[in-house]
Order: C-alpha cells, then structure tokens, then sequence
C-alpha cells in the first residue's frame, strides 16, 4: 500500500491533535469541555446581572431576568453566529485547499503513467476504468480515495451551507457555494461513506450529570425563588391600612409597637430588656481542634400579643407563629457557651403583613394573627422597604440559581445530541427569553390566583356567618310566638326572612345583601320592642339570643368590606392588561360585591334596659 508522511511544518487552518484517546473520545472530550466552559461563561453573566440589580437595589424579578437574558443572549448569539461564519469560511477554506492538494497529488499519479491532466475533475475522458486499469493497485485505490475524500468534502460543505440559517447568513458573508465534482458516484463508490461524519455525543456520565444537576437545581431554585417573589410582590402590592379601616382579610400594617397592658411583657433573656418576643439560643462548642463544633442546646421562642398603633387608632397583633424579623440582636459569650438574642421591644416601629381576622374575645374588632390559610404573616422592625429588598435579593438569587440549572440541562441535551453545531449556541439563546416569559406568566397567573382566592375565601367566611344566623331562626320564633304573637310588622319580617331561607339553596351576594337586610330590619324592630315588654326584657334566654345575633351581625359587617374591596382588587386585575389575557385563557369572571350596608355595633344590654 506504500507508506504516507505526516508532518505539521506547513501552515493550515485549524491546529493538529496527536491523541491516544482515539477520535471519538477527542472529540468527546473536546466538546464536553466546550460546553462546561460555555455554561461557566453564561453563569457569570447571570451573576453579573444579578450583582448589578443587587447593587442598584433593584429587586424586580422582570428587570433582573431581563438583563441577564440580553446579556446571556448577546454572548450565545454571538458565539453562535461567530463560530458559525468561523466554520463555514474554514470549512469552505479547507474544501478548496483540499482540492489544490489533491490536483497535486493525483496529477504527480496521472504523470507516471504518461496521462495529461489539466486538472478538470469532471473530466470523464481521465477518470474512468481504462484509467485506472494502467495503475498498480495501490495508486488505483489512492486515486478514488483521493477523488472521494475531495468530493465529500465540497458535498459536505453545500450540504451545511443549505441549512437553515446558513442559507440566509452565508450569502451575507460572501461565502459561495462550491461546485460538485458529478463524477463522484461513478468514479469513487465509497465517496457517500466519507461524505457522512460519525456523531459522537458527549459521555453518558456528563450528559446525566448536566441533567440531573441542571434540573434538580432548576426546580429547587424556582421552587424557592418564586416563594420569595410572591411575598414581596404581596409587599409591593397590598396597601397599607390605617387601624379605623382595617379590611378582614391580607392587610399590611405600618405602626408603633405598644404592649396591650402595663407588664404585659417578657423579659429578654440576654438584653434583660422588656419585650414582646424573643429568640434565645444557647450554643456550646464541644470538641477542640478540627473537630470542634457548636451545639445547640437551647433553642426557645416566645410572644405576647402586642398593639401596632398608628394615626387610626391601634390594632391587636398576635405574633405567635409567624415570620419574624428584627434588627434588635444581642449576643455575649461566656466560656464555651455563646448566648444570643433576638427581639421585639415596646416603641419599635413595625411593619406587619398577614391576615386580619375576627377578634373572637371582642367580636366587634379585627386583629392580626395566624389563620388557616397560607397566607404569609410577617412581624418586623425593619422598613416596608427594606422587607421588599429582602425578599426581592433571596428570589433574585434562588431564580438566578434556577436560570443556570435550566440552561446547563439545555447544554446537557444539546450535547446528548451530538450536534455541536455553531446553531446549537443560537438555539441555547432562546432558554434565557423563554425563562424570562414563564417567568412573567407565573407571575402574572400567582397574582391572579391571590385575588381570586381572597374572593373566595372571603365569601367563604361570610357564608358560614350567613349559616349560623339561619340557624338563629327557630329560637326568633320561639320568642316571637311568646312574646310578640300580636305583632304583625315582626311577624311579617319573621315569615319574610323564614321564606327567603328556605327557598335559598346557595348564598351568593344578591341573596346574601336581602337576608342581612332583613335580619338587620327584623333586630332593629325586636330591639325597639324590647322597652315595652318586661318579660322580654328579663328573659336570659333573649338576651343570649341577641348577643348572638349581633355578634355575627358584627362578623359579616367586618367581612363584608375585606370581601368588597377583594371583590374591587379582582376585578380589576381580571380587566387591566396584561393579565386580561391570562384572565380570559383561564376563564376567570367578575365577582359582586356585597350591597347591603351593615355596620359594627356593641351587643346589646335589654335585660339592662330602662
């Protein structure tokens, strides 16, 4: 077969691999290495971005992934685009010079056997069988390989250059195509299996790794991040409410912290100071040496309920069970143990977000405190402003986490592929943007379904009140039917308001508006009667009776405004833009408000009366 020569002296257009992996393990390696570099790249960008918004104190999640997408974009987009004009010319380059070599070699060939060759691959009259039955076997092979590789090469190259977006980018960067040698088939039949390149995707162990990794990091810090986002978007969104307009339901309170009552207080344990809540720890450090660690051996929170007093008045605040934040913390250390704590402490100024409720020991006030729901309750001494930049760096952070995961699984994918195709870098462009618009959607969707869930779950408290003064009714009877059988008004309103529960099978705000009306005009007229009647009045029975009653009169007319004003909020989310579209895909309706007019009044003393 004679022997060839391989030498590195003359210049050329990419630089030599000698290798003992093989070409399949180099281009492995080679390629899982130019993704890991890549990823790094585009995780410094994000981090830069992240540092930016960081630094400028921005802590929207739109403008954060916004940048970090355009720059994410712009560096893949322009690796892409540059390795791909960069491939397409070297690749062009290198069929051409290619060629000239190959004219060399094959015309040195054609010489020894005294044939004339100008050097036109298409010339039937010089490649064909007579040809090659003047060559010893070994130049014939030659030949057809030489024929071939050179015409696998220029297919190769329009092949590419056919592609999307090569066909449209080439022409831009003057880079033409190349003329077919026609006489491949015929003349080298094995020209088709060097015109195909073998893929070789990158090894299992990385591409699981990327994956895994990649998502695992994804959903964490999405999971995470998106938590954080949506309670500061509810910091964001939610007004702040005055004492004297307090709505059951979300409220943000902005205010002066005061105990309840005079000693109504703790005592810190390290401050020694008076104060409503504290954090104590106790740590021992044990071992010594490398080995050395903290132990925590005491680990102890306490709360008294406190006032947030403000320019309307103050509001009872339990803290029991929610997300604290002080800046109060005082540490001492005394021989191996170190003690600290963190506190809340009288004339603290507050801000508080979480679910204002009924006052079951008052029944005629809301107050602050831990419900059934998940809605988040947040107690601290730092600013609105300063919970907002909180909340807003740990989702920025955890999302950024999460844009890196998803675009090291992306490059995951595209490696499993084994493409590595200047376009794979275009299409990875595309995660940051798609990232960015699920990202607004989530957004978007999490808002709308806050508002529509406080509709519903406004309505859901108000129709167990609604129930509970139904199930009044018979007892109204009982003493209507003693005391006042010869009253025709309350027993008309009594039929009416029995007629109205009975034919009822669901409350919706229309009926819910007619029965407190008419329990609220039949109260009215029993209260009046009640100077009349002695017997009424002495009667504990009906003073219990109107202690109820008024007590969930009280409960409705404390929700009903919390009710109205979500009602209010969820309507016109659903109408503003963008969300009208999201609204109207997920088929969200307008609710109705509450119409009756009830207020809060104090229960009743008749047995009092004189």
């Amino acid at each position: 077969m004679g022997r060839y020569l391989v030498e590195f002296e003359t210049g050329g257009l990419y630089t030599p691999i000698i290798s003992v992996r093989g070409e399949k393990n180099e281009r492995r390696r080679m390629a899982t290495k130019s993704l890991w570099k890549s990823w790094g790249a585009m995780s410094l960008a994000s981090v830069g971005a992240l540092l930016l918004c960081l630094g400028l104190r921005i802590h929207r999640l739109l403008v954060f992934l916004s940048i970090s997408s355009m720059l994410q974009g712009v560096f893949l987009v322009y690796i892409g685009l540059n390795m791909l004009e960069t491939d397409m010319q070297n690749s062009r380059n290198r069929a051409q010079l290619q060629q000239e070599r190959a004219k060399q070699a094959v015309a040195e060939i054609f010489r020894s056997i005294s044939i004339s060759w100008d050097g036109d691959w298409d010339d039937d009259e010089v490649f064909n069988d007579r040809t090659l039955d003047q060559l010893q076997l070994n130049e014939r092979l030659r030949v057809q390989g030489i024929y071939g590789d050179t015409s696998a090469g220029i297919t190769r190259f329009n092949s590419v250059r056919a592609r999307f977006p090569e066909r449209f980018l080439c022409p831009l960067w003057g880079i033409s195509k190349l003329d077919e040698m026609r006489l491949a088939k015929s003349f080298a039949p094995d020209y088709k299996i060097q015109q195909t390149i073998e893929e070789v995707p990158i090894s299992k162990f990385s591409m699981w790794i990327m994956l895994i990794v990649g998502l695992i990091v994804a959903l964490v810090g999405a999971w995470i991040g998106f938590r954080a986002i949506k309670i500061k978007r509810y910091i964001e969104n939610i007004p702040t409410s005055l004492s004297s307009g307090l709505a059951y339901g979300p409220t943000e309170l902005i205010g002066t912290l005061f105990p309840t009552q005079k000693g109504a207080v703790l005592k810190g344990p390290v401050s020694n100071r008076d104060v409503v809540y504290y954090h104590y720890l106790v740590q021992e450090k044990r071992g010594s040496g490398k080995d050395a660690k903290w132990v925590t051996i005491v680990d102890e929170e306490k709360s008294v309920p406190f006032f947030c007093e403000d320019s309307g008045g103050k509001t009872l605040v339990n803290p029991s069970k929610s997300e604290i934040h002080s800046q109060h913390k005082h540490n001492r250390r005394s021989g191996n143990r170190s003690y600290s704590e963190t506190n809340l402490r009288p004339e603290d100024k507050m801000y508080i977000l979480g679910p204002a409720i009924v006052d079951n020991d008052r029944g005629d006030r809301l107050m602050i405190s831990r419900d059934d729901s998940n809605f988040p309750f947040l107690v601290c001494n730092l600013s609105e402003d300063e919970m907002m930049q909180k909340k807003g760096a740990k989702g920025l952070i955890w999302l950024n986490f999460s844009l890196n995961g998803f675009i090291l699984a992306g490059l995951g994918c595209f490696g499993a592929a084994a493409a590595y195709a200047p376009t794979d870098y275009i299409y990875a462009s595309m995660i940051s943007p798609l990232f960015l618009t699920l990202s607004f959607v989530i957004l978007m969707f999490n808002d709308l379904q806050f508002v529509r869930h406080r509709v519903h779950r406004a309505w859901a408290n108000i129709d167990v009140s609604l129930k509970k003064r139904a199930d009044l009714i018979p007892n109204l009877e009982k003493i209507v039917k003693t005391y006042l059988s010869h009253e025709s008004e309350i027993q008309k309103d009594l039929a009416e308001l029995r007629s109205q529960i009975e034919t009822t099978s669901k409350w919706n705000p229309e009926t819910a508006s007619e029965l407190i009306n008419t329990e609220k005009k039949l109260t009215d007229a029993l209260l009046v009667r009640c100077e009349s009647y002695p017997n009424l009045k002495a009667d504990k029975v009906v003073q219990k009776l109107f202690d109820k009653l008024v007590s969930l009169e009280n409960e409705i007319a404390l929700m009903r405004k919390g009710y109205n004003d979500s009602v209010e909020r969820h309507n016109t989310r659903i109408q503003s833009v963008p969300e009208l579209f999201i609204a109207k895909a997920l088929r969200f309706k307008e609710h109705h408000p509450i119409s009756a007019e009830i207020e809060v009044r104090s229960v009743p003393n008749i047995t009092g009366l004189n």
